[in-house]
């Protein structure tokens, strides 16, 4: 999966960018949960929300992909490389949750799954 988007959407906006690049202006739970739903292995596997503008160093998101074996994996990312986390999900349903949560800055997304730390430094 790639680095966030550098394409701004507005102020303190969601954005959303898909792995064939197509940009969501703040989407909606419901558009958020058509495009995950839609992720498959293969061309279309990922999607990467974030909030705009991010003043963070390394970048603030939240990211999941389809895996080969139908599971998902959630990524989310909280500033810089030494805060980047994964975990994975069985199903779309469950990536989507996560994804929601955090995007809608609902409380306790952090404790849905149990997130490893990722070392990317």
């Amino acid at each position: 999966m790639g680095s966030p988007s550098a394409n701004i959407a507005g102020p303190g906006r969601l954005q959303a960018t898909d792995a064939l690049d197509r940009r969501y202006d703040d989407p909606s739970a419901e558009l958020l949960c058509q495009i995950i739903s839609g992720l498959h292995k293969g061309d279309n596997y990922c999607l990467i929300v974030q909030r705009v503008p991010d003043g963070s160093k390394e970048g603030t998101y939240i990211q999941t992909a389809a895996l080969a074996d139908g599971r998902f994996t959630v990524e989310y990312q909280d500033g810089d490389l030494q805060h980047h986390f994964h975990a994975e999900v069985e199903n779309a349903r469950a990536a989507y949750e996560v994804v929601v949560a955090w995007a809608f800055e609902r409380p306790g997304w952090r404790e849905m799954l149990a997130w490893e730390r990722e070392e990317l430094f």
